[in-house]
């Protein structure tokens, strides 16, 4: 009975050792909130529901690791401070940024995203350089905004609540560029029809997109990331990727072939232009060649036929008559005359 007891006993300590180590954030619903317009990223359809890559990747993982995560969208400049003041549990969607990691703490990132510039077609900006003294928009407490307010960048910025305000506001007219997400710039250039806008690229800034949560919940972190990479081995990533972002991969794609043909053509030009550069070269130095060759030989000639007459002269020397003096007899005729 005494060797029961003790097992007994020592079985209770057990389960109240792990039952500590479970923590208290996790055992009831965990309250998540995302950025109400963040398509095809996250924002609230037209049921007034969730929707979008990082909210069927945040339930899927909640299924996998049995946790219970409620959900819901808010204006992403409040969502963001919520979390800081620490009266909601995860953000569905954040940029990771060594500034904001001073803040809250985030999971492995889930996505990479690239940030860039958005210009009118009309306007003369052609890269990242060019828009440093230019009026730019942003979203509110946004990745960029953190950038230009870090980098002094524009001569004036100016916030505004979401990235489709932001594209209405440079399609009608209104300030000269707008730094944004490519793939979320692109979704509402679709929808909205903004064909006087276009991305320039390279990107301006590529992050690292992560679940965030409060700082020091280490317990809620090391789940998400459990729950990540399960996720990820189980191949339920991947679908939910390819779900959201497939047809943004075939535009990637064709945009990086695009760069690779503009790059392969300008090789090829200048390829050609020095091709035929040093074929005209060698044709201009076998001509000059040739004059050269041309003059040579006729200085040969010339120098022969010089050596030639002089020695013709020197040779026909003794054969010429005798002189006649100005009488035109000669002298010894004159000498026999005079003899008589």
């Amino acid at each position: 009975m005494h060797r029961i007891f003790t097992i007994c006993m020592l079985a209770a300590a057990l389960l109240a050792c792990l039952g500590a180590r479970a923590p208290a954030q996790l055992e009831n619903p965990l309250v998540a909130r995302g950025d109400r317009s963040y398509p095809p990223y996250e924002y609230t359809d037209e049921n007034g529901d969730p929707a979008g890559f990082n909210i069927e990747l945040l339930y899927a993982l909640a299924e996998e690791m049995s946790m219970d995560i409620r959900i819901s969208m808010g204006p992403w400049s409040r969502v963001r401070k919520q979390l800081e003041a620490g009266e909601i549990d995860i953000i569905t969607g954040m940029h990771y940024s060594g500034q904001r990691d001073s803040h809250v703490d985030f999971s492995v990132p889930h996505t990479r995203v690239s940030h860039v510039a958005f210009v009118r077609k009309t306007d003369n900006i052609e890269s990242a350089a060019d828009i440093a003294q230019k009026a730019i928009i942003v979203q509110q407490d946004d990745i960029m905004h953190d950038y230009v307010r870090k980098n002094g960048m524009g001569r004036s910025v100016h916030p505004v609540d979401d990235p489709e305000a932001a594209l209405s506001l440079l399609a009608s007219g209104t300030h000269e560029c707008a730094l944004l997400p490519l793939r979320h710039g692109l979704y509402y250039i679709k929808q909205n029809r903004y064909d006087n806008l276009v991305a320039i690229e390279p990107p301006i800034l590529q992050t690292k997109y992560c679940f965030a949560v409060q700082e020091g919940a280490k317990d809620l972190l090391s789940r998400l990331n459990e729950g990540l990479f399960a996720l990820k081995n189980k191949g339920t990533y991947r679908e939910i990727y390819q779900k959201w972002f497939g047809i943004y991969e075939k535009q990637d794609a064709w945009q990086t072939l695009r760069y690779y043909i503009l790059g392969l053509s300008v090789a090829l030009v200048l390829l050609g232009g020095s091709l035929m550069w040093t074929y005209l070269l060698r044709k201009q130095v076998a001509a000059r060649t040739r004059d050269l060759e041309e003059q040579t030989r006729q200085h040969q000639q010339t120098a022969q036929a010089l050596k030639h007459s002089e020695a013709w002269k020197q040779s026909a020397g003794p054969c010429f008559p005798a002189t006649h003096d100005r009488g035109g007899s000669r002298p010894e005729a004159r000498k026999a005359a005079n003899s008589w």
